[in-house]
């Protein structure tokens, strides 16, 4: 029956309006219940007509290009699924997002466009993709999502999140910071030399190695070092990874990079280390004491012997 249904529908190829998250519900073998307006506009039916007809078919005869990706979607065995979806038209490639929901009474679907990824937002295709209000709109949500999320993250992570420049000033760098050293993010921004001042003397001079070692490696490089607090004098261990940035000339502009504080995990490794070294001391006292003890004993027995 599905067979006969996409069959009889003819593939089309017409250039589709944005489709502002269109949703339908299916029953288990994926025929309409309910599909709303939007989402019928965009396939180019009336929704009263679309009622019992597999929903399926109707894209696949629509976009006959999206054959495999449906097929994906339907077996996956998770209940929640979320699919980008690419059609080639006349006029470019429009991008869409598959939301799949399962149950066991059915299929919720919302079908939406999508910008495409930001590696083909490049040169005039900006104009293509931005043209109308709804699309500009979705890159101002994509937009606002990605800075929550990153500023998530940078409050977030154990440590410190950085784009320091070649001078060792900071672009950017994460709050914590001021927590570690006691600097306000707004002295880093404008004073090269505080990061040395922060840095243990005895740590110094590896930590410029490793920095002219990034420079010159593609892969970036990771070491540990103590900075100390400016106002409490407290040290800090932290662990850090530092990425290069480099012209194509080869010339250095920046390093990009983190810090996780490991200072916990190096203190209780020095503890463990020094009572595995203190157990070992005991132990091997305890045998030369013992074995000590046998053999004044002998000598004792001996003394006593000739008296």
């Amino acid at each position: 029956m599905a067979q006969e249904e996409a069959s009889a529908l003819a593939p089309r190829s017409t250039v589709r309006f944005w489709l502002e998250a269109g949703s339908a519900i299916l029953d288990p073998d994926r025929r309409i219940l309910f599909i709303d307006d939007s989402l019928a506009r965009w396939l180019e039916e009336e929704s009263p007509g679309l009622a019992g007809k597999n929903f399926d078919c109707l894209l696949r005869s629509r976009i006959p290009a999206w054959g495999k990706d449906l097929d994906e979607v339907w077996t996956d065995s998770s209940n929640l699924g979320r699919r980008r979806l690419k059609h080639d038209c006349t006029n470019g490639a429009q991008w869409y997002s598959l939301e799949v929901a399962r149950n066991i009474a059915g299929w919720f679907i919302r079908l939406s466009s999508a910008l495409p990824p930001h590696e083909e937002l490049a040169g005039d295709a900006w104009d293509q993709h931005l043209g109308g209000v709804a699309e500009r709109r979705q890159m101002y949500v994509r937009l606002l999502r990605a800075e929550a999320q990153l500023d998530n993250l940078v409050r977030r992570w154990p440590g410190v999140i950085f784009s320091q420049r070649a001078d060792f000033s900071f672009q950017f760098v994460s709050p914590r910071i001021e927590e570690l050293t006691g600097i306000p993010v707004e002295l880093w921004r404008r004073q090269p030399k505080r990061f040395w001042e922060v840095i243990h003397e005895a740590d110094v001079e590896e930590v410029k190695q490793q920095c002219k070692l990034a420079a010159e490696s593609a892969q970036g490089v990771t070491n540990a070092y103590r900075i100390r607090h400016v106002r409490t004098g407290q040290l800090s261990y932290v662990l850090e990874h530092r990425q290069a940035v480099l012209s194509r000339t080869g010339l250095l502009l920046a390093y990009e990079g983190a810090w996780l504080d490991i200072t916990r995990q190096t203190i209780a490794e020095k503890r463990l280390c020094t009572a595995a070294w203190k157990e070992t001391l005991a132990t091997l006292t305890m045998g030369l004491a013992h074995d000590f003890g046998n053999i004044i004993s002998g000598i004792f027995s001996l003394d006593m012997g000739h008296r």
